[in-house]
């Protein structure tokens, strides 16, 4: 999508942005949107012989809360990063945008103790970041438009959309993927570059080592083929670009590594909202369907937990509006994170801290 139809999208819809198990298993394998059951430690009367606490819900040892995004206002035009516990307890409001800024795309550091986060306004989206209790934000680098942070995982190092040029048919001239200083948001390298209004790059994800990114290109309606989707996979210093994914599958929106490096998430998309979620390897075999909703169910970003059992992703929840859910990493056991009127989206599952 062209950083101009994202920046209305965003307005007009939602944000979209996806943190295993390599096991292939049935595309409809979904369980009933139920409610978690509460994190609280089991009876002291119960059998030493029980499940562990994370094949019953996720454990709250090993992976910490949820940032996501939500709409402040029924028109969608203000958003505010939120976390909340994978239980549904705890929610915070982190950022206070004025009205008509939408703050979305929240990234844990691998530490958990910041998160970044893109902020647009009508005239341009910046990278920012925040420490985790939503104190000491601030700007990465100048004001150009930056937009979709990532953290490596050293927290030295941000991957940032970065766009500029003139606009043609809403689509900017040129498009590039950079990594940048995390702390003054200096360019230190590019990855990948669009030029020539051909379509956008970015919305990058860090392998677990640091040694690779995995993100997607999006084609303008003068790319080729037109207006078509694909996760991309590039050595952190810059070689090795490699495309995973068929044109065909439309595929994109934020991929991200498992913890364990062996799988690659993703969503897929028939148009902007409607689509499903979908496993790789870093190798470009073993394509799964994670999810399988029709048409009349939107289906947004998502992110592994930091033990890689389970994974949350917004998708059609109260009143049509998206919600933030919870699953199993093969697709099973979901549950409802928020239930709110107002659109939630964008999660990002962090540390234990």
């Amino acid at each position: 999508m062209n950083r101009i139809v994202l920046m209305m999208l965003t307005v007009g819809l939602l944000g979209a942005a996806c943190s295993s198990r390599s096991d292939s298993v049935d595309a409809n394998s979904t369980g009933p949107d139920s409610p978690l059951p509460s994190t609280q430690p089991a009876s002291a009367s119960a059998s030493p012989s029980v499940v562990a606490p994370d094949t019953i819900w996720p454990d709250p040892a090993k992976n910490g809360q949820i940032a996501f995004h939500r709409s402040l206002d029924s028109a969608q035009t203000t958003q505010a990063i939120f976390v909340i516990n994978p239980d549904g307890t705890g929610e915070r409001q982190l950022t206070h945008p004025d009205p008509g800024v939408i703050d979305d795309q929240p990234d844990w550091s691998a530490d958990g103790a910041k998160i970044a986060f893109e902020r647009c306004a009508p005239a341009g989206c910046e990278a920012w970041t925040m420490n985790a209790d939503g104190s000491g934000a601030k700007r990465i680098g100048p004001g150009e438009d930056r937009s979709g942070p990532a953290w490596a995982p050293d927290g030295k190092v941000l991957a940032v959309n970065r766009a500029f040029g003139s606009v043609e048919n809403n689509q900017i001239e040129f498009a590039q993927l950079v990594l940048v200083d995390s702390s003054t948001g200096r360019i230190i390298r590019r990855l990948d570059a669009r030029s020539n209004f051909q379509g956008d790059t970015g919305n990058a994800g860090w392998a677990p080592d640091g040694t690779q990114v995995v993100f997607g290109r999006v084609n303008s309606s003068t790319g080729s083929p037109p207006g078509a989707g694909a996760v991309f996979v590039v050595n952190a210093d810059g070689t090795g670009l490699r495309r995973l994914t068929p044109w065909s599958l439309n595929g994109g929106d934020h991929p991200v590594w498992s913890p364990d490096g062996k799988l690659i998430l993703f969503r897929a998309v028939s148009d902007e909202v409607y689509g499903n979620l979908y496993t790789i390897h870093p190798d470009g075999t073993g394509l799964h369907k994670l999810t399988g909703y029709d048409s009349t169910t939107m289906v947004l970003s998502c992110s592994f937990s930091p033990d890689g059992r389970w994974i949350t992703f917004a998708k059609s929840g109260v009143g049509g509006e998206s919600d933030v859910f919870v699953m199993r990493a093969d697709g099973s056991d979901i549950h409802p994170v928020t239930q709110t009127a107002l659109p939630d989206s964008a999660p990002d599952w962090g540390p234990a801290t």
